[in-house]
């Protein structure tokens, strides 16, 4: 009796067992990170970049040896539609039983760098919707990003808006931001290797409860830095200057307000002031892209970005070069 019974429970656990072998979830996965770059440096240039970085994982490492041929497709308003090849892909082996593929595809229109597009002129000169379909491995991914453009600046010398982005030494210099009030607000970038911003976040994370970082959305940048024409580092003005409740040590602060101003005697003939301010947004995740694909997951980032290098007392009409200045 003693051994019916112990083996009616082994059979149980044995049952038990295999369900719990059945209820493991597959370990394919499809995740897909978009980026949004709106650039725009004195008007003149435009930068509109969509950036998409897939992560494909496969138990069996054999299904990945066809990613390489992996496609995405962009469909603009108007409905012309641009095939895109992997810009960049690595392979690694499998490791804690599955193996990974990463890609990195890059859609791009630059009307100050004709030969860095890949998309047809004007391809990406509408907000959108603009349709992003991902093909890899057989499996299909689907979703719709969109531009934006809702940052301004307005630049004032003697009352009148600055002309051309010269500046005039001696003249005191006013420049108003659209929004006018903006934040969380930093005056360098979210670097998690920086340690002030690192233990922000996790303050922030245990706050929460939940102890992951939260990212704030949106989120803006609002940097001005002096430097010379003839090139050179251009020096990081004191942020406390036109970031309300800085700290020093502190790259962040809850808000701040423009207008932004300039004595007459803080920039003389041949400096030049960069302007540099940024909103990112962070859309939540999984809201944007569906599919067949197995394991699907998403972000997506909106970075709206104007940058402005003002000349003071120039002469000459030649387009001004940024590339001497710094600027990441």
């Amino acid at each position: 009796m003693i051994r019916a019974a112990f083996l009616l429970l082994f059979a149980s656990a044995g049952i038990l067992l295999a369900g719990q072998a059945q209820a493991v979830p597959n370990a394919a996965q499809l995740e897909i990170n978009v980026r949004l770059l709106n650039l725009k440096v004195n008007d003149y240039a435009t930068r509109r970049q969509i950036r998409v970085n897939v992560l494909v994982a496969r138990e069996n490492e054999r299904e990945l040896l066809g990613v390489k041929d992996s496609r995405m497709y962009v469909t603009a308003p108007d409905g012309r539609r641009v095939e895109i090849e992997p810009e960049d892909w690595k392979f690694t082996p499998k490791r804690f039983k599955v193996a990974h593929a990463t890609l990195s595809f890059i859609a791009v229109q630059d009307t100050s760098s004709p030969s860095s597009c890949n998309v047809p002129k004007d391809f990406l000169s509408d907000n959108g919707p603009y349709r992003l379909e991902l093909d890899v491995l057989g499996e299909q991914a689907h979703g719709d990003v969109e531009f934006a453009d809702r940052l301004g600046v307005v630049m004032m010398q003697d009352e009148k808006q600055v002309d051309n982005y010269v500046l005039h030494s001696g003249t005191e210099l006013v420049i108003f931001t659209e929004p006018r009030t903006i934040g969380p607000v930093y005056y360098k970038r979210q670097d998690l290797t920086n340690f002030a911003f690192s233990m922000a976040s996790m303050d922030q994370a245990m706050q929460g409860g939940d102890f992951h970082y939260i990212p704030e959305t949106p989120s803006y940048l609002l940097q001005v830095r002096i430097g010379r024409a003839e090139g050179g580092r251009t020096i990081l003005l004191d942020p406390s200057r036109y970031i309300n409740g800085y700290q020093p040590h502190m790259i962040r602060s809850d808000e701040t307000t423009t207008p932004i101003s300039f004595q007459s005697d803080e920039f003389r003939t041949g400096d030049v002031v960069v302007l540099d301010f940024e909103r990112k947004d962070v859309l939540d995740p999984d809201t944007v892209f569906s599919g067949n694909a197995r394991g699907l997951t998403s972000g997506v980032v909106h970075d709206e970005r104007l940058i402005y290098a003002l000349h003071t007392d120039l002469e000459s009409d030649a387009p001004i070069s940024l590339d001497s200045l710094e600027i990441d």
